[in-house]
């Protein structure tokens, strides 16, 4: 008889500790957070078949607190092997498919790795067209980050053309403040780039006018005043 409750209590012991670290994770106590996902990939491994979406659900939930926690080389590899995971169950395109090469994309972006960052993005912008969810805020996102690689490399102009394609995307709808806040920060350093000041500088007063809305982020505000002074600094 008890052994048909073991699977509930399993699964109960398994939302105990992805709930208890992610409130670790909300109070920024990374190392506890990192250790309780950790021991709960560890336990859905033993009762979960390698490829089930359990798995690959902790691996990425455990990436993420990685990421936060400035470990990029672990999330990095989370992130990858969760999407291995993804892509032998059901190869080819899906939502978690998308998602996760979205943040596999920004990590190596974030590790400096941009050739293979705009590859990822690359896939990952195919399988949204493919999945007909290339008209919202996330392909807009993945088209910025794309122009500010390109950016980096010096392709200005394919670069601004990306942040135009996101403009347009994003003039469409309510956007979370801080998405457009992003958006305008890196089409404001591709222009400056550029050369095109007084069109950076516009940039960054749209984003003034977010950050100074009827709540205000100081963060997000000596963010936006940092980019405004060193454009304003380049340009002298």
């Amino acid at each position: 008889m008890a052994e048909r409750y073991l699977p509930r209590l399993h699964m109960a012991v398994l939302m105990a500790l992805g709930a208890r670290a992610g409130l670790y994770h909300q109070s920024s106590d990374y190392p506890r957070a990192i250790e309780l996902m950790r021991e709960s990939l560890a336990r859905t491994r033993e009762a979960r078949a390698a490829t089930d979406p359990l798995v690959e659900a902790t691996l990425y939930s455990l990436a993420a607190i990685e990421q936060d926690a400035g470990q990029d080389a672990a999330a990095l590899a989370h992130y990858r092997e969760a999407w291995q995971l993804n892509q032998e169950r059901a190869p080819g395109a899906n939502p978690r498919a998308l998602r996760t090469l979205g943040s596999i994309a920004s990590m190596e972006a974030r590790m400096g790795q941009d050739t293979a960052a705009i590859e990822t993005i690359d896939r990952a912008l195919s399988m949204a067209r493919e999945l007909r969810l290339d008209g919202g805020p996330d392909y807009a996102r993945s088209l910025d980050t794309k122009a500010a690689l390109l950016r980096r490399q010096g392709e200005l102009e394919q670069a601004l053309k990306l942040h135009a394609e996101a403009a347009a995307l994003l003039a469409v709808g309510r956007h979370p403040p801080l998405r457009l806040i992003r958006h305008h920060l890196g089409h404001a350093e591709s222009l400056a780039a550029a050369g095109q000041t007084d069109a950076a500088l516009a940039q960054i007063a749209k984003a003034e006018v977010l950050v100074g809305g009827e709540h205000p982020d100081p963060a997000a505000q000596a963010t936006v005043a940092e980019v405004r002074r060193k454009i304003e600094a380049a340009a002298r």
